[in-house]
């Protein structure tokens, strides 16, 4: 009986702490009422200190045909390449990238906004590298 009083207790304070954590640590703007949303993959494939390494990576990159970009985030240079909705074409890319000596990172990002799910879509990456700064 005592084990089970304690369980109950256990349960109901988890049931308390959990709605208190929402409704003081959940900003409610964050939860997105769009009806549309989108897992974007991407292989990040260097971070670095300074801009002018970036974009030796970028150079790299571009003279074995893969095409990259970087984001700034705390004065880091993020590098990432093989921005797709198709979890198979970034896989793919990866395979490419090994064989080519490049180390690469899996990555994914949940896109709730339209409009930023279009431009990706008409492989435009301005909007998704200013939310991936954001983040």
């Amino acid at each position: 009986m005592k084990r089970s009083f304690v369980t109950v207790m256990a349960l109901s304070f988890t049931l308390i702490f959990s709605f208190v954590y929402m409704k003081v640590f959940v900003d409610d703007q964050a939860i997105s009422t769009s009806t549309s949303s989108a897992i974007v993959y991407y292989l990040q494939v260097g971070v670095f200190g300074n801009e002018d390494n970036a974009r030796k990576r970028i150079d790299q990159l571009k003279s074995d045909n893969v095409e990259a970009m970087y984001y700034v985030k705390q004065h880091m240079y993020y590098v990432i390449t093989g921005i797709s909705m198709d979890l198979q074409s970034k896989d793919d890319l990866k395979d490419v990238l090994s064989n080519k000596g490049y180390g690469s990172y899996d990555k994914q990002i949940v896109i709730t906004d339209e409009v930023i799910i279009s431009s990706i879509e008409q492989q435009s990456y301005d909007l998704l590298l200013e939310v991936m700064a954001s983040k």
